[in-house]
């Protein structure tokens, strides 16, 4: 069983104190005693808006960090986590740094903070390899982007799959010298306005400026510049919406097609919104706040078949491959 003292705790509760201050650590037992779940819950930041650990009582073959996109929380992939936990996956949640705030302030508009977001990853890494012995990675958004990033800093270090939902890769041109200007006022179109960090959906900030929304940009251009020609040996599940009008299936399919050896590519036909793909239920906004939608984001319909589709891919692809 982890507890406060163990080391993997212990390191991550440290480098979340230097990020948000106070860190209140919870321990919820299931019936049986043997599973957990670890919550870093913090004054600093929003109800649920918290990293988190899907913990089995002891290490597990296969662990997966996964990583929530921008301006969200870890709340949009806690149900794709549980999912993974469930097939008897040890889960680590991240929370990339600048939000889920009480008060954002300027941490959107802090130097370097596309180095901060890979640190995050990295850091819940580390601790995944005390808690597991093959290691994949997940994400939504900007957090599959970050995901593919980390695969290609650290190849044999990801020695599981990469499953992507919604994945933020379409600036794969970029590498080839074309201006990413375009794209950049694409993000702006959703990011731009005044900072807030309370608004009616409590897992998301409301608005953010376009400094955030160009550090995206930057990854992007980043991670396809170190994919350069290569071709990468994880297995990799894609899910995605032909409905998605803020990342392209452009890039996906040409990181599919061109930089990948094995993998299944999960796409919906139906009018399925970008972050709509990984909500298991719809999120229920208070529309006392001022900022912020006004319209229910609902859950994806075909939730449940996707996750079916992902495990069954981890099944055959990581565990079943590893087997032989």
């Amino acid at each position: 069983m982890l507890k406060k003292s163990s080391p993997e705790i212990v390191s991550l509760t440290e480098y979340y104190k230097k990020r948000l201050g106070k860190i209140d650590l919870t321990f919820t037992e299931q019936k049986n005693g043997i599973e957990q779940t670890i919550d870093f819950l913090s004054p600093a930041l929003k109800a649920d808006n918290h990293p988190r650990i899907f913990y089995h009582g002891k290490p597990t073959q296969d662990i997966i960090v996964l990583t929530h996109g921008l301006s969200d929380s870890p709340y949009y992939v806690k149900d794709i986590g549980r999912k993974f936990y469930k097939a008897g996956c040890n889960v680590i949640l991240t929370l990339l740094p600048g939000h889920g705030l009480v008060e954002i302030g300027g941490k959107m508009e802090e130097e370097k903070l596309k180095r901060k977001w890979r640190k995050e990853v990295d850091m819940a890494v580390d601790a995944a390899k005390t808690l597991g012995k093959r290691i994949s990675l997940g994400g939504f958004s900007t957090g599959a982007c970050l995901s593919l990033n980390k695969a290609l800093r650290d190849p044999k270090l990801i020695s599981g799959g990469l499953f992507l939902f919604s994945a933020a890769l379409d600036l794969g041109y970029i590498a080839h010298g074309t201006n990413y200007f375009p794209f950049a006022h694409t993000i702006a179109r959703y990011t731009d306005g005044n900072l807030k960090s309370i608004g009616t959906n409590p897992y998301r900030y409301p608005y953010l400026n376009n400094a955030a929304g160009l550090e995206v940009v930057r990854l992007i251009d980043e991670t396809w510049k170190r994919l350069a020609d290569k071709k990468i040996n994880q297995p990799v599940f894609i899910a995605h919406s032909v409905h998605d009008v803020r990342v392209s299936f452009g890039g996906i399919e040409t990181f599919m097609t061109s930089h990948v050896k094995r993998g299944f590519t999960f796409l919906i036909s139906e009018n399925i919104a970008h972050s709509q793909l990984v909500l298991k239920k719809s999120i229920t906004l208070d529309l006392n706040q001022e900022h912020g939608v006004r319209e229910t984001p609902p859950a994806n319909p075909k939730f449940n078949w996707m996750m079916e589709n992902a495990i069954r891919y981890l099944q055959d692809e990581v565990v079943g491959k590893n087997k032989k």
